[in-house]
């Protein structure tokens, strides 16, 4: 097995057979990390769990009437704060030759938040609904920051030790045996969180999440890394923003990309976290309630079944396709949620948006590493992501638009939306036409 280059300037060829030589290893790995990632945010999904402890909550605490605004906040504070320190992180790891140093302690101070979580839904919550709800969205701020300082190095360090035709098929692993244990968690502890009383079952939900979290930091120690064969430029803040502007301004590709990302961003005033509230009003509150855990299965499972198709897929076509078919899916999600009036329906509707967001997870992720040069990876994803900060704000709007009017407008507008991004995307540029083709990851 070769040795790993000593320096960054290694030769490519000593490179990429290092890089041959470990892949497998690399991708188990990934996949051991992901899957126990998996099985904890299935504990704690922003789509169902989240906004049920916040409608829950903003009941006990009298603030129904502003439980839609509050639901459509929880996105706005999760992206917001998610895309705010990767262009800090993104010159860190353009700076650095090796980057598993940084990356175990990002993803240590990743994990942290929900063990506090568990800890004020279990103490605060029954006795200061209010507090618990700014409690709340701090340690949402506090993890989605922490989760935006370790991105642009996980990122970057899944190109550097994975084959660029084996990237989908490490996220499908990954996020499909993730899927199927999320499930089976979901359904073997669904009977114990039920029997428990508001809020000690959000309490213990976010507990395990916790415990499944650090079960998921212990393969990261064991990757293996080399130096990639391109010079490491170490920029000073100016000019590493001055540089940012510079290849936006220069990258037509990038741009046409990032228009369309907007729109899709734009979509998302019928975000699917509004679903599980439109299933109240349908359904009956009582029903909604029990329907929880069992939407959060059905996503669990829709998870793993997507991302199995998903992921091989974009490494065989291309992640245009991928991001083109995740807008039209996105429609039919928001068409069946706004058309459902049972709980099939919303089971439906929710499989649907989860395809779609497996398809903009693995799709936008992969088509801008296939876009950037080597040396600005970390750059064109902070980029990627800093460009929908605007757009957090989509869900907010949506929340109010249904609290002054209905769902039928913030859905509509979603629809029609999310079906001018696929078209978008569909005519977009394929990057993996004119990416470097001599370096293997």
């Amino acid at each position: 097995m070769p040795a790993p280059p000593d320096r960054p300037s290694g030769t490519v060829e000593h490179y990429n057979a290092f890089v041959l030589a470990n892949w497998k290893r690399n991708l188990w790995l990934h996949v051991a990390d992901g899957v126990f990632y998996s099985v904890g945010i299935a504990l704690a999904q922003p789509e169902t769990i989240l906004p049920g402890f916040i409608r829950d909550t903003a009941e006990v605490a009298g603030l129904s009437a502003w439980a839609n605004r509050l639901v459509g906040l929880l996105p706005l504070v999760m992206v917001s704060c998610f895309i705010m320190p990767q262009l800090l992180t993104a010159k860190l790891a353009e700076g650095r030759a090796l980057l598993k140093g940084p990356l175990l302690l990002f993803a240590l101070l990743e994990r942290l938040p929900w063990l506090f979580m568990g800890a004020v839904t279990a103490m605060v919550t029954r006795g200061h609904p209010v507090a618990a709800i700014y409690l709340f969205m701090g340690l949402m701020f506090v993890y989605q920051f922490d989760i935006g300082l370790v991105y642009p190095v996980w990122q970057e360090f899944v190109a550097k030790t994975i084959p660029v035709r084996r990237r989908g098929l490490l996220f499908g692993i990954r996020e499909g045996i993730g899927g199927v244990l999320g499930f089976v968690v979901l359904l073997v502890g669904s009977p114990l969180v039920a029997r428990l009383a508001y809020p000690a079952n959000y309490g213990a939900l976010f507990a395990g999440c916790f415990v499944a979290l650090m079960i998921s930091y212990t393969p990261l120690f064991f990757l293996k890394e080399a130096p990639a064969p391109i010079e490491r430029v170490s920029r000073s803040m100016r000019d590493h923003f001055t540089g940012l502007w510079s290849v936006v301004r220069a990258d037509g590709a990038l741009k046409r990309y990032l228009l369309c990302r907007c729109v899709q961003g734009v979509s998302m005033v019928a975000a699917p976290s509004f679903f599980a509230m439109r299933a109240v009003s349908v359904l009956g509150a009582a029903e909604a309630a029990m329907l929880t855990v069992k939407l959060a299965m059905v996503t669990m499972l829709a998870r793993a079944a997507s991302s199995l198709l998903v992921g091989p897929l974009g490494d065989r076509v291309g992640y245009r396709v991928v991001l083109a078919g995740g807008s039209f899916v996105s429609a039919a999600a928001i068409t069946t949620a706004l058309l459902a009036q049972s709980v099939w329906g919303f089971y439906l509707a929710y499989a649907l948006a989860t395809i779609s967001h497996m398809s903009f997870w693995l799709g936008r992720g992969n088509y801008v590493l296939e876009l950037a040069p080597l040396e600005r990876r970390p750059s064109y994803v902070s980029i990627d992501h800093l460009v929908g900060l605007p757009f957090v704000a989509a869900p907010f709007f949506g929340g109010w638009m249904a609290d002054s009017f209905s769902y039928t407008l913030p859905f509509a507008a979603g629809i029609i939306l999310a079906l001018a991004a696929g078209v978008m995307f569909a005519s977009t540029a394929d990057p993996r036409r004119t990416m470097r083709s001599d370096i293997v990851a």
